[in-house]
């Protein structure tokens, strides 16, 4: 597969893997190089997708996960634009989901890109609005919180160049297009039993399938044991693997890095952005590795427990990702808001 499917790849499932537990978190199998797959009959002079040839980030960077996110304080410094207020003020967040009641969020994930090589370019755009569930079902004495994650309904497309906008409507669509039939097969089934601690941390999972963070985090956020202030930030670790057009593997450490920025009316506005820890210094090994780094805003509400919204963006342009004379652009955005 090359970067410019990966890229589109990531667009179409984009909201889907949002959430690391669902059965859709696969791309279609890469080609091997040198071995484009096209379908018989079709001119044999390579398209540009083809002679972009990259393979594809591998879906195994979230496994189920059994240990604890470790989750560590980085720095204590306030911004500069603090409110009277908020100078000696700490706050504790904690998630504190009720038992026997469903939380119900919609995201809007939106994704272009443009390939360009020599004086050939390619472009593609995906759109997908989904509702997701979780179906709250317990919470231990020791405050662990369990729930089954679900998908209640979606509607997406995707458009490569001037050809068709594909679209799917599980609302209304009975026959889906082949490449949404995964995401056909999942709608409105249970895809995962998650089991969090108050700090966002899962403590146990049963998953159908494991799939690929794509930068938009993982099921929960992870929060600091302890009380903070404004200006606090926190780090966890996490590793993208990707592979080189040679086949070799290549493992990218990052940082999730979540800063405090303010807190109004009971709601903790958090940013969070990835840094790589490992150097980008291969454009091939950057052009799969962006579209799994995030960068936006979270709202916490402090006093129900629970996530409000998440709004993600990415914007990022790799230069010789596939010789010197090619350029990618690719730019996304998500939305998630709790209803």
């Amino acid at each position: 597969m090359n970067v410019y499917r990966l890229f589109l790849a990531a667009g179409i499932v984009g909201f889907w893997v949002l959430f690391p537990t669902c059965i859709f978190s696969q791309s279609p199998t890469p080609a091997k190089r040198g071995t484009p797959a096209v379908k018989k009959n079709q001119p044999k002079e390579p398209t540009l997708a083809e002679r972009a040839e990259t393979p594809a980030t591998e879906t195994v960077t979230e496994k189920p996960a059994r240990e604890k996110s470790k989750v560590t304080l980085v720095s204590k410094g306030k911004p500069a634009d603090l409110d009277s207020t908020s100078n000696s003020e700490r706050y504790k967040l904690r998630y504190n989901l009720k038992a026997d009641t469903r939380i119900v969020s919609e995201v809007t994930h939106l994704a272009k890109t443009n390939t360009k090589i020599n004086d050939e370019s390619q472009s593609s755009q995906s759109r997908s609005v989904s509702k997701k569930a979780w179906a709250v079902s317990k919470v231990a004495q020791n405050g662990d919180m369990t729930f089954v994650h679900q998908v209640d309904s979606v509607e997406m497309s995707q458009q490569i160049g001037d050809g068709e906008e594909l679209r799917y409507n599980s609302a209304t669509d009975k026959e889906p297009n082949a490449i949404f039939e995964k995401v056909a097969e999942t709608i409105g089934k249970p895809l995962a039993t998650i089991t969090i601690n108050a700090l966002g941390q899962v403590v146990e999972r049963s998953d159908e399938a494991v799939g690929s963070n794509l930068g938009m985090g993982d099921i929960a956020i992870p929060l600091p044991e302890e009380e903070i202030e404004i200006g606090t930030q926190w780090e966890t670790p996490r590793e993208i693997r990707v592979r080189r057009t040679d086949g070799t593997p290549k493992v990218v450490k990052v940082r999730e890095l979540y800063t405090l920025e303010k807190v109004s009316a009971g709601v903790a506005v958090i940013s969070i952005r990835t840094e790589p820890l490992t150097p980008l210094s291969e454009p091939e090994v950057e052009s799969q590795a962006v579209q799994q780094m995030s960068n936006g805003t979270i709202r916490f509400d402090v006093d129900a427990g629970k996530l409000i919204s998440k709004k993600l963006a990415w914007d990022k342009t790799v230069v010789g990702f596939s010789g010197a004379g090619s350029v990618m652009d690719y730019s996304a955005r998500l939305d998630e808001v709790v209803q």
